[in-house]
């Protein structure tokens, strides 16, 4: 019993020297003695700087981990800088991979990264080992979060200033101005979190996925295919229903015209948009 008072001791005063909770120092160190996992190493390193803005995001963890809890919900993607989120989430849809090889889950984001901007990585208590426990609890991190790093991309190319034909600068600018494929895939999903009462009521956030976009007639129109699984059966704000549990498969197609939302529909049978059953 004195070696365990005695080890304690070190660790509380070893947190307070470092400036860290000493709660939380030593819920890590019971948490390693228990067998937790840990981070071995990530890739961008923490504190890099000048990072792609397409690069992929590697973290090698100690053990074999769960795959299943490797995905958006237990590893976040986010800007530091709240104000350069254009979307809601706009890493919901990437890759997750993880190779139980070399333990290692490899993220590839849905879409660039802003330039010169700092992305912050969270794990969360969700992301378990193949035993089934958490990572351990971090000196830095509060509430569900476990281990966070950081890196900063590379600064935006600067702007040609030559003197350029004034039409080609106008074909130019409409070009990059129109409606994309990319912009479509991110506008749908921001239109489900935020307008479709069916996904915010009972929408499991881990399950919606973009799995197809269709280009359809004029110049910057799409048809954007999306799935998700609700815990309810039906459609819509069902508060103060009587509801039957169980996960819902749901298909949803949205159609986009020049970055309009006209067209909604989920299972062919609810308009999101006009929050009503389709009528055939």
């Amino acid at each position: 019993m004195r070696k365990v008072y005695f080890a304690l001791t070190i660790v509380v005063i070893f947190a307070l020297t470092q400036g860290c909770s000493p709660t939380n120092q030593i819920k890590r160190q019971v948490d390693k003695l228990s067998g937790s996992p840990e981070v071995s190493s990530v890739e961008p390193a923490d504190g890099a700087k000048e990072v792609a803005l397409d690069a992929q995001v590697k973290i090698t963890f100690s053990q074999e981990m769960n795959p299943d809890t490797l995905n958006a919900k237990g590893a976040v993607i986010a800007y530091k800088n709240e104000e350069m989120v254009v979307f809601i989430n706009p890493f919901l849809n990437s890759g997750y991979n993880y190779d139980t090889a070399t333990k290692t889950l490899v993220i590839t984001p849905s879409q660039k990264f802003l330039p010169d901007q700092e992305i912050v990585i969270t794990l969360t208590e969700a992301v378990k080992s193949a035993g089934g426990k958490s990572l351990p609890t971090g000196g830095d991190t509060a509430g569900t979060e476990r281990y966070k790093f950081s890196f900063k991309t590379t600064k935006a190319e600067g702007q040609v200033t030559a003197v350029v034909d004034t039409e080609s600068v106008t074909a130019s600018a409409e070009e990059e101005s129109a409606f994309t494929e990319a912009m479509a895939k991110n506008e749908a999903v921001d239109f489900m979190l935020t307008g479709s009462e069916t996904y915010r009521f009972d929408g499991q956030a881990e399950t919606l996925e973009v799995t197809k976009v269709n280009k359809v007639g004029c110049a910057g129109c799409f048809d954007v295919s999306l799935n998700f699984t609700s815990t309810y059966d039906g459609y819509g704000d069902r508060t103060d229903q009587s509801l039957s549990s169980g996960d819902v498969y749901h298909e949803v197609i949205i159609r986009f015209e020049n970055g309009e939302v006209v067209e909604t529909a989920i299972d062919k049978q609810w308009d999101i948009l006009k929050q009503e059953i389709i009528q055939n």
